[in-house]
């Protein structure tokens, strides 16, 4: 009899993209939104001469430089806890790093698809501070348990580490695992994803 935990690691990022409109050829059309009022006006002002090369119309932030590469990597995206003795508490970890400069923070967001489960859909329960067994994790070894939220119970990802500045993070996660002798033999699998989401 045995019992073998794998924990299958995915990381998303969210992506802007940005579109550009044609001038209407019959006179300069420009459209913007007034960011103290988030109301929008237009303006056609007549097509009097050709539009010269050396002009320029800019819009966005003029303070705020170039935006460069947002980056989120994950040490090890597979975790084996390999064969598990009960009753005794198993520890793995990784690490979470994010590089985002000239950004104004970023948040990470975490969920599983379900708990570590068998074929037969027999679980491993979560982890908490009051529960002898199940499955866990903490940030930069903290005291506190944390489990990540379920998708398979309609509960949203939630927020497990955020920053308001562009600082760059490097993060251990441990995952925590203990089973009861009691615990049903065979091969435990789930999914964590991990939602990586710059503010601009």
């Amino acid at each position: 009899m045995y019992k073998n935990i794998t924990i299958y690691l995915l990381l998303f990022f969210l992506i802007f993209t940005t579109k550009a409109l044609a001038i209407n050829p019959g006179a300069y059309l420009f459209r913007f939104t007034n960011p103290q009022s988030a109301t929008s006006s237009t303006q056609t002002l007549p097509q009097t001469s050709p539009i010269p090369p050396s002009f320029q119309f800019k819009a966005g932030f003029p303070n705020i430089t170039t935006i460069t590469d947002f980056n989120f990597t994950i040490s090890n995206i597979s975790l084996d806890f390999g064969i598990l003795t009960p009753e005794t508490l198993i520890q793995k970890t990784n690490t979470l790093s994010i590089s985002a400069l000239q950004t104004h923070g970023y948040s990470i967001l975490a969920y599983q698809n379900h708990p570590l489960q068998l074929a037969s859909n027999i679980t491993i329960p979560n982890l908490t501070d009051s529960d002898a067994y199940g499955f866990g994790y903490n940030l930069n070894s903290a005291d506190s348990i944390q489990v990540f939220a379920d998708q398979s119970q309609n509960q949203p990802p939630q927020t497990i580490f955020s920053s308001i500045t562009a600082a760059p993070l490097t993060s251990a996660i441990t995952y925590q695992l203990k089973i009861p002798s009691t615990q049903a033999a065979g091969d435990y699998e789930n999914t964590i994803y991990f939602l990586a989401i710059p503010a601009y």
